[in-house]
């Protein structure tokens, strides 16, 4: 390495350290490290001196709550007049956390141009401490507002209205338990959006109050609007939804629980309607070939993927609909069963396996019958057990289906025990000229007596040996009765290695539960 190639480096390591996520551990975060880095020679010194840019986006109030009080002060005094990214959280009942959070919002405000803050004890703060939230905010992109016990409702005024209507750079939105701007006018919320021209992200959680009625007003266009998250009552996220048109891509989260009060007809009407339109621009926007879809007693969840932790960031379409005080929930699948899914090739399908020992509700049926295009099904042992009950008469479902893949879930501790179970359902696709022709049990560990599916001949069976390292295929033939490692002639398999990891096979992730998590 040249003496200029490490000058060069020594000047970009500082630029470099707020890059990435803060880290859990204080002396490594970016405000922490920049601070070190100023130490270290005089070159780095002149240079992280001479960068108020830098130090304006290392405002992290978690660091600054173990730091020296004249640090915070020299960092402030270094952003000179740049703008600031503040983030962090603020425990109202340390004084020292207190007092900071309010400079921040009192003094520095105009320049704020990223604020992702939790407040804890937002209920004790003084009436007009949230004044700075009906401010003009001119250098607002980012707005991220978090109140663990929630805020007080009686301290705001219908005249007050969200950064006084102006905050025409903000581009991303979110708020858990911020529900003073949609009271007591729901058109003061819509208000607020068409003065933000450039918003991409909208994310209100538990911010919705549920309005008097369905009545809904002429809707606003947001023409830039990438990503919606809605958490709350069903009446109160379909009426915001029903008020905006965000562009065909839009990427649609709406999560909602209704435990109280059932929900009413008009109710019902009206999250049909937004449930067609938002199902259409999901199937618009790109050729879907995928589609999750889950049962349980409480409701039902469409997406484009089960959600895991690791594929959550890439869903694009969410939408998870619960009452337990309601009936009627699953006539909100007409909305959706009126869309064209044709293009659907993979389905993973998840139920609950206490709660259909009758079969499916008609609508829930008739939905499924809308995805006649599906190969393949990811479904567990719940799912497949009402799809092949002879009673139920759900054999022809899915005319083109012609792989299953068998998941796990909470239901069923040893799928085994039950795959006896999947023979009436092969049996009558076959006679129906439809066969099933993969059956994967390949999540599961252990495939005793593989035998008992020879009798649908020309079906492959893929599953795992005892010891969770080999993945093989069993192809079914009338009377082949060896055992699945066996060598004779009447069984072909396919042996496949799996990858190992501190000597134990790496497993696939299961699907994940039927539902998020409901908040209270």
């Amino acid at each position: 390495m040249t003496s200029q190639d490490k000058r060069r480096q020594d000047e970009d390591a500082p630029s470099r350290t707020y890059d990435y996520d803060p880290p859990s551990n204080w002396k490594d975060r970016p405000v922490i490290v920049t601070w070190t880095c100023a130490l270290v020679c005089r070159q780095w010194r002149q240079l992280l001196l001479h960068s108020p840019s830098l130090w304006g986006r290392l405002i992290d109030l978690d660091a600054f709550s173990v730091m020296d009080p004249l640090w915070k002060d020299d960092i402030m005094h270094r952003t000179a007049d740049s703008p600031l990214f503040v983030k962090g959280s603020a425990f109202v009942r340390w004084p020292r956390e207190k007092e900071f959070f309010l400079s921040i919002i009192r003094d520095y405000w105009p320049r704020v141009e990223g604020f992702r803050m939790r407040i804890s004890g937002g209920m004790l703060l003084e009436s007009n401490t949230w004044d700075f939230l009906f401010r003009p905010a001119p250098s607002l992109r980012q707005m991220h507002l978090h109140s663990r016990d929630g805020f007080d409702s009686s301290l705001f005024h219908s005249d007050m209205h969200l950064f006084n209507d102006h905050a025409p750079l903000l581009e991303s939105f979110a708020s858990w338990r911020l529900g003073v701007f949609f009271h007591p006018k729901r058109n003061e919320w819509l208000r607020a959006l068409q003065r933000m021209p450039c918003l991409e992200s909208l994310c209100l959680l538990k911010a919705l109050p549920n309005p008097p009625d369905t009545s809904t007003s002429t809707p606003i266009q947001l023409p830039r609007l990438c990503k919606v998250d809605l958490n709350g009552g069903l009446r109160a996220c379909t009426v915001f939804l029903a008020q905006i048109i965000p562009p065909t891509d839009c990427h649609l989260f709406i999560d909602t629980f209704d435990e109280d009060e059932p929900l009413t007809s008009a109710d019902l009407s009206l999250a049909t309607k937004v449930l067609t339109r938002y199902s259409r621009k999901f199937l618009d926007s790109l050729v879907r070939t995928s589609l999750a879809f889950a049962l349980y007693d409480l409701g039902f969840r469409i997406a484009d993927k089960a959600p895991r932790r690791d594929v959550q960031k890439e869903l694009t379409f969410y939408v998870d609909i619960s009452s337990p005080a309601s009936t009627g929930l699953f006539s909100l699948l007409q909305g959706p069963s009126s869309c064209n899914f044709k293009t659907i090739k993979t389905l993973e399908l998840q139920t609950d396996a206490s709660s259909f020992g009758g079969g499916w509700d008609k609508d829930v049926v008739d939905f499924l019958r809308t995805l006649e295009g599906v190969e393949l099904i990811l479904a567990d042992m719940s799912a497949l057990r009402t799809l092949g009950d002879e009673d139920n008469d759900y054999s022809n479902i899915f005319p083109n289906l012609r792989e299953i893949k068998v998941t796990k879930s909470m239901g069923y501790e040893d799928v085994f025990s039950y795959s006896h179970e999947l023979l009436p359902f092969l049996e009558s696709r076959r006679s129906l000229g439809a066969p099933i022709e993969v059956l994967d049990f390949s999540l599961w560990t252990g495939l005793e007596d593989v035998g008992r599916f020879n009798g649908i001949e020309g079906l492959k069976v893929i599953y795992c040996d005892e010891e969770g390292v080999t993945i093989r295929e069993h192809y079914c033939r009338p009377n082949a009765t060896a055992p699945p490692d066996s060598q004779d002639d009447r069984t072909e398999e396919l042996s496949v290695e799996l990858p190992r990891k501190d000597n134990a096979r790496t497993r696939s992730l299961a699907p994940g539960s039927l539902g998020r998590k409901k908040s209270t």
